[in-house]
């Protein structure tokens, strides 16, 4: 199918929660760089995204989008149960109906579930030990042979570079890979922003050809100082093959030996999810991963191939609804990271 009519189809799926959207939002919002956001894991960078409402309690913050009477909190990992707990009190209050949290790794699902909140595995994380992370042995041995061809073939080098440097060419080269894929926007609620007119604490790291970019990433801080998180990839259309992979390299060995201890190559939606996690919801859920109208919507199946290719951890990744995990908070929940957009 062609992109104009993938794009059709996005907003056909989409127009329900469009029309559900006209609800009038209430809650108090702070600019990015106020909000206090939780450093336990790298997504909590995604508390920076433009136009969240903030929720306050006893010194914690829960950063959260609305749509019609649907709140779906983001960056959420190392919160705990009481600020959770307070925050459904408070949007219960302000008249929602459906309460989202997401992601959820390890202990933070207890503490979604004690503060009443249902969960549901919505896919995995990868990532990696960057105190054994190494490309040699038989299992990378593919991604040996695309490092092999990026460094001799094409003379591509990594470099991390200063925000106000690689800015004008990043705009014009993140624009161009939009404008390539079958889904023309971002995933929304979960991948960041480039982040260029406030970059914070985000680090960009670049894969240049006889120095031209050809690919960038922007890298996030996490794992409470010691650990970071890869948010936004972006490479040129025309891209020589392996730039990507040396990029990814490049940085976890720049960061390995800057002493970093782990890092996140961030989640593959709907990955290892099946009717084990639920009937119904793991069904579909599976199909979506597994089928090609599902990679039609997103590329479920070629991210997961990437990342694998590192031979990374992986790690399940949970969702937080209330007042139960049923068909609509999985529509909601894809609305919001932008699958239809």
């Amino acid at each position: 199918m062609p992109p104009a009519g993938l794009r059709t189809l996005r907003n056909v799926l989409g127009l329900p929660a469009a029309v559900r959207a006209r609800g009038r939002p209430r809650g108090a919002r702070l600019a990015p760089e106020d909000r206090q956001i939780s450093t336990a894991h790298p997504t909590g960078y995604l508390a920076l995204e433009p136009g969240l409402f903030s929720h306050h309690h006893e010194g914690d913050h829960v950063h959260y989008a609305l749509s019609g009477r649907t709140a779906f909190a983001v960056g959420v990992s190392g919160i705990g149960s009481q600020t959770l707990s307070g925050f459904l009190r408070s949007r219960r209050r302000q008249g929602a109906n459906r309460v989202l949290l997401f992601p959820l790794f390890g202990a933070d699902r207890g503490a979604a579930v004690e503060a009443g909140f249902e969960t549901i595995r919505v896919g995995q994380e990868a990532s990696l030990d960057l105190r054994t992370f190494s490309t040699t042995g038989a299992p990378m041995a593919d991604l040996r042979q695309m490092l092999n061809r990026a460094e001799t073939r094409y003379g591509i080098h990594v470099r991390e570079e200063k925000a106000e440097a690689i800015v004008p060419e990043a705009s014009l080269l993140h624009a161009r890979w939009l404008q390539s894929r079958a889904q023309s926007k971002t995933m929304g609620l979960l991948v960041g922003s480039p982040g260029f007119s406030r970059p914070g604490a985000r680090r960009y790291f670049a894969s240049r050809v006889h120095n031209k970019l050809v690919a960038f990433v922007t890298v996030v801080p996490g794992y409470c100082g010691r650990g970071a998180g890869i948010d936004v990839l972006a490479r040129d259309p025309e891209a020589p093959a392996g730039a990507m992979e040396r990029l990814l390299v490049g940085v976890a060995q720049q960061l390995a030996g800057e002493g970093l201890e782990r890092l996140s190559l961030g989640c593959v939606p709907l990955r290892g999810v099946g009717a084990n996690d639920h009937p119904l919801l793991g069904r579909i859920m599976k199909q979506l991963h597994d089928g090609r109208f599902g990679n039609l919507l997103f590329p479920f199946r070629g991210l997961g191939h990437f990342k694998a290719k590192f031979q990374p951890d992986w790690c399940s990744v949970y969702l937080g609804a209330w007042p139960q995990v049923d068909v609509l908070t999985l529509y909601d929940g894809c609305s919001l990271w932008g699958l239809f957009r």
